[in-house]
């Protein structure tokens, strides 16, 4: 019996083999990883981008609010600024003493509203007292302010004080300090509170931006975090900028005395944003500028 030799491969086809599928083994896991590598950088920037345009909403309502002539002290800098923001507004509803000021109950509905305020001031806060003659704000420190019956509202008479708002209570505030002159029912006043925006990097190294509740004399609490986390790095992820009314920048060490515009910029630095064809990583960069008008700036 004679036996046809068997076709079959050479040790060097095989180690050609084997190579060449090790090398397109590797050349899709390559692919793969810079793919994962892309999706993991544009998902972290996806997530950090409702925290930007937050940043910008929650700091447009203060500052755009806030009352320059009360921060005298307050120096430029572009990671931190202290703000005097008003949070609400009433008027005296019953003649009031220099150190005792009588104030309506908030409204039950928009029909007839009086007193209107963001949060109940306190201890911390001001109250500025409108002086027509000569046209200005007094600005006075507030020690306590307490409830009391809307009876003491004996300047405010028919639909003023309708029987519902007659219900509610109203407030009576004591001054840290008296007035120049006693008040007239229907004064103006305006209600500001201090605080400080800074930008900080956390223990877990991502950056925020945070506030500080601050009393008169400039003393503030804890920083707390209010927008974040909008990313790592030893970059600021965010900075302030800020504007005379003629758009000239205020140099970042001087007072914002004549402050009239601030902007916002918060910025999310992607790293290692790979190319899928080359495998090359680059850097990308993506910002929200918000320019904030301040309605009071004179």
């Amino acid at each position: 019996m004679q036996f046809l030799p068997r076709a079959g491969s050479s040790l060097v086809e095989l180690v050609m083999a084997l190579s060449l599928t090790a090398i397109i083994v590797i050349a899709v896991t390559g692919l793969v990883t810079r793919q994962q590598r892309l999706y993991r950088a544009l998902d972290q920037s996806l997530q950090t981008l409702p925290q930007r345009h937050d940043a910008s909403a929650l700091l447009g309502a203060d500052i755009r609010t806030m009352a320059t002539a009360m921060t005298p002290s307050a120096i430029a800098s572009d990671s931190a600024f202290d703000i005097a923001a008003t949070i609400g507004a009433s008027t005296t509803c019953a003649p009031s003493t220099t150190t005792h000021l009588f104030i309506p109950p908030k409204a039950a509905d928009a029909s007839n509203t009086l007193t209107a305020w963001l949060s109940i001031p306190d201890s911390s806060d001001q109250v500025l007292i409108y002086r027509p003659e000569p046209q200005h704000w007094e600005s006075v420190a507030i020690s306590t302010i307490t409830s009391r019956a809307a009876t003491v509202c004996t300047g405010l008479a028919g639909p003023f004080l309708d029987a519902a708002a007659s219900e509610a209570p109203a407030y009576e505030i004591t001054l840290t300090t008296p007035s120049s002159a006693p008040l007239r029912a229907g004064t103006p006043l305006r209600f500001v509170r201090y605080g400080r925006y800074s930008v900080y990097r956390a223990s877990d190294g991502d950056w925020y931006i945070g506030y500080r509740h601050c009393t008169v004399t400039h003393s503030c609490d804890v920083v707390q975090p209010l927008v974040g986390p909008l990313g790592t790095g030893t970059t600021p992820a965010a900075v302030f900028r800020f504007f005379t009314p003629n758009g000239t920048a205020i140099t970042p060490g001087t007072p914002l005395t004549n402050l009239a515009r601030v902007d916002v910029v918060v910025r999310h630095r992607a790293l290692l944003i790979p190319s899928l064809g080359t495998g090359t990583s680059a850097t990308r960069i993506d910002s929200v500028i918000t320019s904030i008008a301040l309605r009071n700036h004179q």
